[in-house]
């Protein structure tokens, strides 16, 4: 998928605006950290990999394992830790990418109503 596009393994606010704003979004940069923070186990302010699949995966773990089975095998799609999440700026079918954005868009717009009931 086309968010971690510098292959660091790791997804900064910046790459979440910038996918975002792929697919339609226009966020700013404190409203992608929004969606990083409350996932972001280690306090980097990045998700890594492992962060990033809790998110976007099923809890359940034998789900969890047929849905990584299924999309490793897609061509041109890994979801391996040493490939960066997928091909350097391929995309994802159609469906897949635009669930993650709406997951994505979803969190953002939770945790922005949650930031402001803290006011």
């Amino acid at each position: 998928m086309r968010v971690d596009r510098g292959y660091s393994g790791q997804l900064s606010a910046g790459d979440i605006k910038r996918f975002l704003a792929d697919n339609g979004i226009g966020v700013d940069r404190a409203e992608a950290a929004l969606f990083i923070s409350p996932y972001d186990d280690d306090h980097d302010s990045n998700l890594s990999y492992h962060e990033w699949l809790d998110i976007i995966m099923p809890r359940d773990l034998g789900y969890r394992q047929f849905l990584e089975t299924r999309l490793s095998l897609k061509p041109g799609l890994t979801i391996s830790r040493s490939k960066a999440f997928a091909k350097h700026n391929s995309k994802l079918p159609y469906d897949i990418e635009y669930a993650v954005r709406r997951i994505m868009e979803g969190e953002i717009e939770l945790q922005g109503l949650l930031e402001n009931a803290k006011l």
